[in-house]
């Protein structure tokens, strides 16, 4: 452990060492987390009731601000790379509540309040770049020690929300997020001497002879002991990681992942007995090109984002005749299902707009579908007019997304030619299509 390197990341070098978490996260899929935070407004009584417990949690994270996060990555066979040391300058010592004599003791640990203020990454633009990099990875495992606070002070950076009114709920808005969840303390209380997980940290990095690297009640230093003690504790137990996935030391319910599903369109699935409910959605992460803006973004995945709107009188276009080629013969799909209709954005859009803002998204990117703005008589003759139908459609989706705090993004043209333009011009092969 002594060769493990705790990274210290600052507003000024946060691209580079998310850079460096992404390549490492490729390899090490586990990720031990610990936070400092400026202590507890409400005290809870040891024997309190859950309710209670879970009231009082809620109360200080809401009421306070994270001031470090800790990650250490490692692997399925307790191989250390890295920790991170994540200093968030949003939590001002002056001026927000916290608890003096907590305050004090990190300064006592070392914390430079006055260098995390003045230096340290703003939660919003972290918050934007981390859940992209959370996003193409899979298999993600957290582990914590005793961290029902830890989880939850992570889960309110991430979801930029305040807590869940019940535990129930919190479970499973934590689902969303992390993906298997793994609490020292509460596998402590299943192995033989270690005091039936009634014991600190540091007592069962003692217990285990693990030696901790930094100083203690530092972000970095106390993930990277969370990260040795799990290694060392899964070697000398036998630790059975399905059997501990999810609980928590101090709550009941378990934490039951729910990542995001990708619904593919029934027409891409032979032998489906019947078609999924709408709203359908395909979701796909990504980031805009745009080197100085970093979104959470959901893009749409279908025959076309208006689905054969053909019944409001528009046209048609050159996917329509691809995908009509393309689709299987008749009595391949159990329920007689075709490509006429995928996502149905055009009947499902405030629906679906609601959808991403529950999911934390902040971003939309969507492709206009030409024949529905201009129709075929324009191409072949000249005459007819602008589609109004279709200009109000696609004005009605950017105004929704704008009110629900969704930035849109149009792309221009993504396999969508009226087909029109194809019979009389050949298509893009025309010299005047632009």
């Amino acid at each position: 452990m002594d060769s493990v390197k705790i990274r210290q990341v600052w507003g000024v070098n946060l691209d580079h060492e998310l850079f460096l978490f992404d390549q490492t996260l490729r390899h090490h899929n586990l990720l031990s987390v610990d936070t400092e935070f400026p202590g507890f407004l409400r005290n809870t009584p040891r024997d309190a009731p859950e309710t209670l417990r879970y009231s009082d949690l809620k109360f200080n994270i809401d009421n306070t601000e994270l001031i470090q996060l800790g990650i250490t990555l490692s692997d399925d066979y307790g191989n250390i790379s890295s920790t991170w040391e994540f200093n968030f300058c949003d939590f001002d010592i002056d001026n927000e509540a916290c608890n003096e004599t907590s305050i004090d003791f990190l300064k006592k640990s070392g914390l430079d309040f006055e260098r995390i203020r003045k230096d340290g990454i703003f939660m919003s633009v972290f918050r934007h770049k981390f859940l992209e990099i959370l996003s193409v990875h899979a298999n993600l495992k957290w582990v914590t020690f005793h961290g029902l606070y830890d989880l939850a002070y992570v889960l309110k950076l991430l979801s930029n929300n305040s807590l869940p009114l019940t535990v129930f709920d919190f479970v499973k808005e934590a689902a969303v997020y992390f993906t298997a969840v793994f609490d020292i303390k509460f596998i402590a209380r299943f192995c033989k001497g270690l005091m039936g997980g009634e014991l600190g940290l540091n007592r069962l990095a003692c217990i285990l002879t693990v030696d901790r690297c930094g100083e203690a009640h530092n972000a970095g230093s106390d993930s990277l002991l969370t990260a040795c003690v799990f290694a060392k504790l899964k070697n000398v137990y036998r630790i059975e990681e399905s059997n501990f996935d999810g609980f928590l030391y101090s709550v009941s319910p378990k934490i039951q992942s729910m990542r995001p599903k990708i619904v593919v369109p029934h027409y891409c699935q032979p032998l489906i007995p019947c078609p999924p409910p709408f709203p359908q959605m395909m979701v796909c992460y990504g980031r805009p090109a745009h080197p100085r803006h970093h979104f959470q973004m959901i893009r749409y995945l279908a025959l076309d984002e208006a689905d054969r709107m053909l019944d409001m009188g528009f046209e048609p276009q050159i996917r329509e005749t691809v995908d009509q080629m393309d689709m299987p013969p008749p009595g391949k799909l159990t329920d007689f299902s075709n490509a006429d209709v995928a996502v149905d954005q055009y009947h499902f859009f405030a629906e679906d707009i609601q959808l991403m803002k529950d999911m934390g998204m902040d971003a939309y990117r969507f492709s206009i579908a030409w024949s529905q703005i201009f129709p075929m008589c324009l191409f072949v003759d000249g005459s007819g007019e602008i589609n109004q139908a279709g200009v109000d459609h696609y004005n009605n989706l950017i105004d929704a997304l704008l009110a629900k705090g969704i930035e849109p993004y149009v792309t221009l043209y993504h396999w969508d030619l009226p087909q029109a333009l194809v019979d009389k011009n050949n298509g893009w092969l025309y010299w005047q299509i632009m």
